[in-house]
C-alpha cells in the first residue's frame, strides 16, 4: 500500500513538474524552449570581409547558445523544485497517516487493556 503511495506520488510529481517547464519521456528531458541551436557556423577565410562575415555569424550562434542553455537552467530548476515539493508534500502526508495509524493503534490496545483482554 505504501509503495503505491509512493509511486503515486513520484507520478504526479513528474507530471507537476513537466507542468512546469519541460517534460520527462523515456528518460530523456526536453526542455520547453526555443529550438536548440544547430552545431557552430564555421570562420571563413575566403577573404578579411568573409572572415568578419562568419564571425558575426558566430558570435550570433553563441548568443542563441547562452540564451538557450539559460532557458534550460532555469527550467530545470522550475522542474526540481515542482518534483522536490511534491515528494516533500506526499511524503509528510504519508508520515503523518503512519503516525496517526500507530497512535491509533497504541489507543486500541490500552482501550483492550483497560477491558481486561489479553
Amino acid at each position: 500500500m505504501l509503495t503505491r503511495m509512493l509511486i503515486a506520488g513520484a507520478i504526479a510529481a513528474f507530471s507537476i513538474g513537466a507542468a512546469q517547464a519541460g517534460t520527462l519521456t523515456n528518460g530523456v528531458y526536453t526542455p520547453n524552449c526555443p529550438t536548440a541551436p544547430g552545431d557552430a557556423p564555421p570562420f571563413s577565410t575566403k577573404s578579411p570581409d568573409a572572415f568578419n562575415k562568419s564571425a558575426k555569424e558566430v558570435q550570433a550562434w553563441q548568443q542563441s547558445v547562452t540564451a538557450y542553455n539559460d532557458c534550460m537552467k532555469n527550467e530545470v530548476k522550475a522542474d526540481q523544485e515542482a518534483i522536490v515539493g511534491t515528494y516533500n508534500t506526499n511524503i509528510k502526508r504519508l508520515s503523518d497517516q503512519i503516525s496517526g495509524v500507530n497512535a491509533a493503534q497504541q489507543e486500541a490496545v490500552e482501550a483492550l487493556k483497560k477491558k481486561g483482554a489479553k
